[in-house]
């Protein structure tokens, strides 16, 4: 049985940049999709931020898009989508058969459900292979 991974959820992370001094909000997804974006999703290390002095910065993995993605003319200096790429990355995916799946981000708005965790829930895809 071929275990082929066509679907995938995308979300929003704070990621602290060292050697710019700065946090952004980068896009990230939980897991390599099969079709055109499988060779822009790259692993990298995010140091979650600390709230006070006495939390212990914390670092761990996780998978973002490559700015390569992008058209030159919007390329962005940090090597991996921000929040500001979504219009770019939308249009990557309808014009690449992805399926953009927006239920559950309603339900999840207009619900007392919140998730647990520093990432933010953008909106789920599905690759359709024609």
């Amino acid at each position: 049985m071929n275990n082929i991974n066509n679907s995938a959820t995308l979300y929003s992370e704070i990621y602290y940049d060292g050697i710019k001094k700065e946090y952004f909000n980068i896009i990230t997804i939980n897991k390599i999709i099969e079709g055109p974006l499988k060779s822009y999703i790259k692993n990298i290390v995010i140091q979650k931020p600390s709230i006070t002095n006495f939390n212990v910065n914390k670092s761990y993995c996780s998978l973002t898009i490559n700015s390569s993605i992008l058209n030159n003319s919007n390329f962005n200096n940090n090597h991996f989508l921000i929040i500001e790429d979504i219009p770019d990355l939308y249009e990557f995916l309808i014009n690449n058969n992805y399926i953009i799946i927006n239920t559950l981000n309603e339900i999840l708005n207009y619900s007392s459900i919140k998730l647990e965790s520093s990432k933010k829930l953008l909106f789920l895809i599905k690759y359709n292979s024609i």
